[in-house]
């Protein structure tokens, strides 16, 4: 049995490699082909109980479901591991998130809309590139474009990060204060289906309660070591990891029998909703000490320098080659399944190709769209 990996350059080099992982399974999430917006056509969907549907969502709203939870662990992890809570340290963390996170969120923001704003006026390809208001450019629908829902959705996760940083000083002494009060009260609300805070400010939960969880493990060291003292034994892993999968296979089967529009509309359903947090809760445990029980300390992901550039690029690359392989192959389970894979890989490949152009040609350009990553 391996000891789960102690040194500091051990968990960087793990959490490097953990986010290119995350960051494909966003494209997972992403790459959904169970209901179809072709253009010129009507919506189409192959969603049932079919091998398609059971396979697409078992990875999509299944395995990859935890990427963004522990996305938020790592970053409220990163940001308070070195935070003291003080107005200097405020105050460099805050400088070294403008250009980390807010240049980078206002750039692919303003990028994608603009891009595909022109784009959808092109004869003959516009139909792929459809935006929400496709009709004039007014000041409003620049600032709810780019601002506050940017058209490049996945960067609500950016948009948050932004809203933690500013409020860190608060974050670091209230967690100081009275540890764990507000992650409870965040896990409950994530649990418990509390979708808003009252005036029906629609705060996501799950954001919160995640970002905390980093804060406590970064703030209490000794909540990490009793976690590690009980995943030190590989059987408990294996358990962990075994009914994580289970939880998964059996969500998946009950989801095949429910209606297309509790998934296409988000319509809730309390029990693919419990199983769905307590899956992403399992998979967090299961992922992150599962793997030093499988790779060797020196494991080493040869594009993980490009997780950001995959998580801020993929979404409008995978729509469009969904949209475009489909039109290609046809609707039917089949095809639906082939493209879903497909788009996965394309998706990825082309984005690592762009980034390593980049980042080989035009290094100040890519440090400067990625944050300095």
């Amino acid at each position: 049995m391996k000891a789960i990996a102690e040194t500091k350059n051990e968990k960087n080099e793990k959490i490097a490699n953990l986010q290119f992982v995350l960051s494909i399974l966003i494209v997972v999430i992403h790459a959904n082909c169970l209901f179809f917006n072709l253009p010129g056509e009507e919506l189409q969907y192959v969603y049932g109980n079919n091998y398609s549907t059971y396979i697409q969502l078992f990875f999509s709203e299944g395995i990859a479901r935890i990427a963004v939870p522990t996305f938020f662990i790592i970053s409220g992890y990163l940001f308070f591991n070195t935070f003291d809570g003080g107005f200097k340290s405020y105050g460099k963390k805050l400088k070294r998130r403008i250009f980390s996170l807010l240049i980078p969120y206002l750039f692919w923001s303003a990028f994608t809309f603009f891009a595909f704003f022109f784009a959808q006026k092109i004869p003959g390809i516009g139909e792929y590139f459809t935006t929400r208001n496709d009709a004039e450019l007014t000041f409003k629908i620049l600032f709810d474009n780019i601002i506050i829902s940017s058209y490049n959705s996945p960067l609500w996760y950016v948009r948050y990060l932004i809203v933690f940083s500013i409020l860190s000083i608060a974050i670091y002494w209230l967690v100081k204060k009275v540890p764990f009060v507000f992650s409870i009260i965040a896990f409950v609300g994530w649990m418990f289906n509390f979708f808003g805070l009252p005036m029906n400010l629609g705060v996501r939960w799950d954001a919160i309660f995640f970002y905390l969880l980093g804060v406590e493990i970064a703030l209490k060291p000794n909540l990490m070591g009793r976690l590690k003292e009980i995943f030190n034994r590989q059987w408990v892993v294996i358990l962990v990891a075994s009914i994580y999968l289970a939880v998964q296979l059996i969500r998946t089967a009950l989801y095949c029998y429910k209606s297309p529009t509790l998934l296409l509309n988000g319509e809730y359903d309390p029990v693919t909703h419990y199983l769905g947090n307590v899956g992403i809760l399992l998979g967090i445990f299961a992922v992150w000490f599962g793997y030093d029980y499988i790779f060797k300390a020196n494991f080493n992901i040869k594009f993980k320098e490009f997780s950001f550039f995959v998580f801020v690029t993929h979404h409008p690359i995978v729509n469009i080659l969904k949209k475009l392989l489909l039109k290609l192959l046809g609707v039917s389970p089949l095809t639906s399944l082939l493209v879903y894979f497909l788009s996965i890989a394309l998706t990825v490949t082309i984005i690592v190709a762009i980034g390593w152009v980049l980042k080989r040609w035009l290094k100040p350009v890519f440090k400067f769209i990625c944050g300095g990553r």
